[in-house]
């Protein structure tokens, strides 16, 4: 799962702060990495790569509220117009 974001081009509110563990109660498998790369990736890799469920975290995330701030993607399924390179 990539984590993207406008990286600071529009004004930024604590009111549309979100975190993942208003989504998501098992937050022990995996780990989120910061940064301009940020991602959710399993704990333990390379152990879990193959096992661990992508697409059953993308569905805990996606459409939970009416107003949710952020949209998450498997890589495979991210938007032509997210691609960056």
């Amino acid at each position: 799962v990539i984590i993207m974001s406008d990286h600071g081009m529009e004004e930024a509110s604590c009111d549309r702060a979100t975190f993942v563990t208003n989504y998501q109660q098992h937050t022990s498998d995996f780990i989120i990495i910061q940064g301009p790369a940020a991602r959710i990736r399993p704990k333990r890799l390379p152990d879990d790569y193959f096992s661990f469920d992508y697409e059953g975290l993308v569905k805990n995330l996606s459409c939970r509220t009416p107003e949710q701030p952020m949209r998450p993607y498997l890589k495979e399924n991210l938007p032509k117009r997210m691609h960056f390179a």
